[in-house]
């Protein structure tokens, strides 16, 4: 995870905070430089934050820009996502499939053909990637297998 503060004479730098191997509720910056650490509390607010002198940002500010960057974590995580910071720093490899080489087309079907398509293996319900979790409504969730003949 990552988060901006400012270093000497108002110098703005993006910092790599990981958590420490030994303790979940501690975050240390990987520039040991900064000697930047942020100690949470059981219930996950920060309790402490440790910096050199080098560091001019208000314990405040770090600690917003801590939980907000924690929270987009915790989002991306709760969502089935993997986090990864944004890196527009170089090319970027399409891995595993290119999106720009994968064609997708809408179209309508009735239930029965989908059940169909399903039993002759025809739609794979286990592929490498999947979408969001979409069936939200346990009434609608409901109604549909109802539905099945």
């Amino acid at each position: 995870m990552q988060i901006q503060i400012r270093v000497g004479d108002d110098d703005n730098r993006r910092v790599s905070l990981a958590k420490a191997p030994d303790d979940d509720k501690v975050w240390r910056c990987a520039d040991a430089d900064l000697g930047l650490e942020i100690r949470l509390s059981e219930a996950g607010a920060v309790q402490e934050i440790f910096s050199l002198p080098i560091v001019n940002s208000s314990k405040e500010e770090i600690a917003d820009r801590f939980l907000s960057a924690l929270n987009d974590v915790l989002q991306s995580e709760a969502a089935g996502l993997e986090y990864s910071e944004a890196d527009d720093t170089g090319p970027r490899t399409p891995f595993p499939y290119d999106p720009d080489a994968i064609r997708v087309d809408t179209k309508q079907f009735n239930i029965g053909l989908i059940h169909e398509m399903i039993n002759d293996g025809d739609v794979n319900l286990s592929p490498d990637f999947q979408r969001h979790f979409v069936w939200t409504d346990s009434g609608t969730r409901s109604r549909l297998i109802e539905n099945q003949p």
